[in-house]
């Protein structure tokens, strides 16, 4: 009777190596487990690319518009479709970062983003159909300021959604960005500075006239 029982076991040797081994393949599918948690379904990260290129094909149409305007007021649309094309190659910039990014579950986030983006294009395409009067600079520049702050905002989301490596390069282009924005904001006060100036003047110069 012992004899048969012991043909039926097995070396307590074998048996410690297959338990080491079953450890070993538990722990490989818990780093795997935690690492594909993070992704999300290919098709919901098309859905925001294509959003992002109807995005930059919105700029292009709006960095047309600007150059339809160069006939009336050439001296403002230099400075303006310098920053439309800075725009365009940021959004470039930030397209390559996305498609590199492993978003988790703050993706609707950022599709609110894309979708306050794409409402503050629609915004700055119509205040710049009337740039000339000093009520549409200052607030195009309220809506910069209202910017800077969604990509303070942006910045902060980016660290619980992107991987370590990509945060580091993604949070450099927008601090770019921020830069652009500040600059422009110092460009758009001194041209209300100038047209305040240049009202007060002719202003000046219809006093004149009425006292002649």
């Amino acid at each position: 009777g012992l004899n048969k029982r012991l043909e039926g076991m097995v070396q307590r040797q074998f048996l410690d190596s297959a338990k080491a081994e079953i450890v070993d393949l538990s722990n490989q599918l818990a780093e795997q487990s935690k690492f594909f948690s993070t992704f999300i379904p290919k098709v919901q990260f098309d859905t925001l690319h294509a959003q992002l290129l109807l995005a930059e094909a919105e700029i292009r149409n709006l960095q047309d518009d600007i150059s339809k305007m160069l006939l009336t007021v050439r001296s403002y649309l230099p400075m303006f479709r310098d920053e439309i094309d800075a725009l365009v190659v940021e959004i470039s910039r930030m397209k390559s970062i996305i498609s590199s990014m492993v978003p988790s579950v703050q993706y609707s986030m950022v599709q609110d983003q894309l979708k306050y983006a794409n409402g503050e294009i629609q915004r700055l395409k119509r205040s710049m159909e009337g740039m000339v009067p000093a009520t549409m600079l200052y607030q195009t520049r309220e809506e910069l300021r209202r910017q800077g702050q969604e990509n303070e905002s942006l910045k902060t989301q980016l660290q619980d959604m992107v991987k370590k490596d990509d945060f580091n390069r993604a949070r450099n282009e927008i601090d770019a960005v921020q830069t652009e924005i500040k600059r422009l904001q110092q460009q758009l006060e001194g041209m209300a500075a100038k047209e305040l100036a240049l009202l007060n003047e002719l202003a000046q110069a219809k006093a004149e006239v009425q006292r002649l």
